[in-house]
C-alpha cells in the first residue's frame, strides 16, 4: 500500500493517509500495520452487510423481494396492464408523471411508489418495503461522488437509528423483530463511525451541520475540544470508547439531501 502511495507521488510523511475500505479482515489488518493511517469503513457495504443479516434472519423478507419482482415483471412486460396502470395513475395524481415499470432497477421503490394501485401485498409488507426505501435513499446519499459525504455519515445513521427505534415502538411481530435486528447490526457495525474524531470533526466542518444537531452542551463542549486539539496538532486521534454522541434527528433522507445538492 506504501509503494502504491508512492508511485501515485503521495506525500505519505506529511499527508493525513485515510483510507476507505470494506469490512474483510485483510483490509482492516492491512490499515492497521501503521499507526498513521486512519481506517473508514465504506458506508454503503457495511449497511448492506447488515440488511444482509437480517435478510437471514427473516425468511418473509426474500419472499416479499420476489413479490414487488413480480409485480414489476408483470407490467413490465404486459403492454395492456402498463396501459392501464398509466391510467389510473393518472386518474388518483394528474401532475405525477407515469411510472414506467420497465426503466427501474429498484422493485421495491416501484411498488412503493403505486401502493394505491397494487393491492397484492399485506400491510406489513407495505411497512418493510418503506424501511429499504430508506435504507436505499441513505446508501445513494451517502455513495455521491460531486459532494463530500464523511460529514454526512453520522448524521446519517442517526436519523437511520430513530427512524427505526419509531418502527420498532410502533410496530408488532416479524416486522418489530425485523427492526429490532436491524438497529442492533447498525448500532454494532457502525459503532466505530459514531465515535471516530475524523468523522465528528468532518461533520462539525460542514456549514449545514457545525454544532447544530448535537443535543447534549456537555457533548458539544468535548466535540469543540476534540476539533480545537486536531486542528492544532494536525495529527489523528485513536478512536475511543466515549458513549455515542446525543444527535438531533433530521425528518428524512431527503431533508439531509436537500442541503448538499
Amino acid at each position: 500500500m506504501e509503494e502504491m502511495l508512492n508511485e501515485w507521488n503521495i506525500d505519505i510523511k506529511n499527508k493525513t493517509i485515510i483510507w476507505v475500505t470494506d469490512n474483510a479482515k485483510n483490509m482492516i489488518k492491512a490499515v492497521e500495520l501503521s499507526k498513521e493511517w486512519i481506517r473508514i469503513p465504506c458506508f454503503a457495504h457495511t449497511l448492506q452487510l447488515s440488511v444482509k443479516y437480517c435478510k437471514k434472519q427473516m425468511p418473509k423478507f426474500n419472499e416479499l423481494v420476489k413479490a414487488t419482482s413480480n409485480v414489476v415483471t408483470y407490467f413490465s412486460k404486459s403492454t395492456i396492464a402498463a396501459e392501464m396502470l398509466e391510467d389510473v395513475q393518472q386518474k388518483l395524481n394528474p401532475n405525477v408523471t407515469p411510472l414506467k415499470f420497465g426503466t427501474l432497477r429498484v422493485p421495491v421503490e416501484a411498488v412503493t411508489t403505486e401502493k394505491k394501485i397494487v393491492k397484492k401485498l399485506a400491510e406489513e409488507d407495505w411497512v418493510l418495503m418503506e424501511l429499504m426505501k430508506q435504507i436505499k435513499e441513505a446508501t445513494i446519499l451517502l455513495s455521491g461522488e460531486k459532494y463530500p459525504t464523511a460529514s454526512l455519515i453520522i448524521p446519517v445513521i442517526n436519523l437511520l437509528r430513530g427512524q427505526l427505534q419509531s418502527k420498532i415502538d410502533n410496530s408488532e411481530g416479524e416486522i418489530m423483530i425485523l427492526t429490532r435486528n436491524l438497529l442492533q447490526s447498525l448500532e454494532t457495525r457502525f459503532k466505530e463511525c459514531l465515535q471516530s474524531d475524523i468523522l465528528i470533526v468532518a461533520m462539525i466542518v460542514n456549514p449545514h451541520y457545525k454544532d447544530k444537531i448535537i443535543n447534549s452542551d456537555h457533548d458539544r463542549k468535548n466535540v469543540i475540544k476534540v476539533f480545537t486539539k486536531i486542528m492544532m496538532t494536525n495529527t489523528k486521534r485513536e478512536v475511543t470508547n466515549k458513549p455515542f454522541l446525543e444527535i438531533k434527528k433530521e425528518n428524512t433522507i431527503n431533508e439531509i439531501q436537500k442541503q448538499i445538492l
